[in-house]
């Protein structure tokens, strides 16, 4: 005689109603789930308020990176500090050493700067030779799959 699964008794289960939601959210992290509930968490958190208050200001977020593009260093500083504060407000802290701001230098941006590349999405953007339709080289600000060599 074979036993299926069915034929043995389930242990006594509440509705999900009466059950503890703090353990049912604990199950969920590290799971399947765990990057549906931070997407929707930092949509509200992020995406919106980002889209709320700085309406001309353009970035990218996957999950839990994001990439905020701005138009000066001192607008890169405000907008960080900014950031932080709303991540604190809704319980994030920002990664100190994964938090940063990137001079984008290519041909045209010549400027020093101690951070000159960054990685997104498992590529690193950085300055990297390119040619232009005439063969000539120039430095242009691009992604690649491998790590910088400066």
């Amino acid at each position: 005689m074979s036993l299926s699964t069915r034929d043995t008794p389930r242990p006594f289960q509440p509705p999900i109603t009466q059950r503890d939601l703090e353990l049912e959210v604990a199950q969920c992290v590290g799971g399947v789930v765990s990057p549906v509930l931070a997407n929707l968490f930092l949509h509200y958190a992020f995406d919106a308020w980002m889209a709320r208050e700085f309406p001309g200001v353009t970035f990218e977020r996957y999950v839990d990176d994001a990439v905020v593009h701005c138009g000066s260093e001192r607008q890169a500083y405000m907008l960080r500090a900014a950031i932080g504060r709303r991540m604190e407000q809704v319980g994030v802290r920002l990664h100190p050493d994964k938090t940063k701001i990137v001079y984008c230098r290519d041909s045209n941006r010549r400027g020093d700067h101690p951070n000159i590349s960054f990685t997104f999405l498992g590529y690193t953007f950085g300055p990297r030779q390119a040619r232009d339709r005439q063969g000539r080289s120039f430095t242009s600000f691009l992604p690649a799959m491998r790590a910088l060599r400066i």
